[in-house]
């Protein structure tokens, strides 16, 4: 007997050739982001920046009405006139006033530590993780010792305001020589570094800093910023840094 079966057309699932576009809004919106926190950190020319907002907008939505675009004061217009979600628009925002803060944050930074006269010892510098505060441990502490120095207090105190005009995390890093170190209070440099970074976490307790916000580290001898073979290299690789992270950090 035999079996006759009917031919069906077999149904083939259309796929959805537009998904490309959501890669590509995601990476359009990043670099939307990107270019305005480049601005935000640097002075640029304005009928460049103009430019530069005018290409977004197009890119973000098709057209090529020209924007207004205002530098002074008030939010940015170029986040008014893109195709941003109100929620995006929020987190770009927020990224341009928090670089705001961190860059007034460093000048001012950089200013104290000139009108203190503590250039040889206390460096701030800008980096994209936030500012990052190095003090020689030669001035925070004696040799093989985490007791902080009278001196020492007197700048950590100093720095503690600038801390406080944030409330982000704050990163506290201790570093030594290669020269080893064994005793019983510090059975290896990985010891030192680290009681040495807490001593400062600490005494930044001590002077109100919201603990929560506070962390220390030891990287013993591996993080070295300048040649151990030398004692002015030894000298610049016994630091401690005091790290003001970003939200995003």
């Amino acid at each position: 007997m035999k079996i006759k079966r009917s031919a069906g057309k077999a149904k083939v699932k259309k796929e959805n050739s537009e998904r490309w576009l959501l890669t590509y809004s995601d990476l359009i919106t990043l670099l939307l982001a990107f270019f305005i926190i480049m601005y935000s950190i640097a002075s640029l020319n304005q009928g460049k920046f103009r430019q530069l907002a005018e290409s977004l907008h197009t890119a973000l939505s098709g057209t090529s009405t020209p924007i207004s675009f205002t530098t002074s004061g008030g939010e940015h217009s170029l986040l008014k006139n893109t195709s941003l979600t109100p929620e995006q628009q929020g987190q770009v925002a927020q990224i341009v006033k928090e670089n705001r803060v961190f860059s007034d944050i460093y000048h001012q930074l950089e200013q104290y530590i000139i009108d203190h006269h503590l250039q040889a010892n206390v460096e701030a510098v800008d980096e994209p993780r936030g500012i990052r505060v190095a003090i020689h441990s030669d001035v925070l502490f004696d040799n093989g010792s985490d007791q902080l120095r009278p001196q020492a207090l007197q700048i950590l105190k100093g720095l503690v305001p600038f801390l406080n005009k944030v409330t982000t995390r704050v990163q506290v890093n201790g570093y030594t020589d290669s020269i080893p170190i064994h005793t019983q209070q510090f059975p290896s440099n990985w010891f030192l570094s680290v009681d040495r970074a807490a001593g400062v976490v600490s005494y930044l307790i001590e002077q109100g800093i919201d603990p929560k916000r506070l962390s220390a580290q030891g990287f013993s001898k591996y993080r070295p910023v300048a040649s151990n073979a030398t004692a002015s290299g030894r000298q610049a690789n016994r630091r401690v840094d005091i790290v003001l992270l970003h939200s995003w950090a």
